[in-house]
């Protein structure tokens, strides 16, 4: 996921915004073994400056009041 977060991040640069979506379940990411990746995701994610957190009515929010 950091990767892929990278990735799009020098995509973006070159072609506009782009979208990493993280679907979250508590079954497979609550669990106690892996749950320190999910944080350490969780911490290089924040840390970068250019990236919004968004849930997915945030997203529907930003861009249903644009006009084409």
């Amino acid at each position: 996921m950091c990767d892929a977060c990278d990735l799009l991040l020098a995509e973006a640069e070159q072609y506009g915004g782009r979208l990493l979506a993280l679907n979250i379940h508590p079954w497979l990411l609550g669990q106690p073994h892996r749950i320190a990746y999910f944080e350490q995701l969780l911490a290089y994610l924040t840390s970068k400056q250019d990236i919004w957190l968004a849930s997915a009515s945030d997203i529907y929010s930003a861009f249903s009041g644009q006009s084409e």
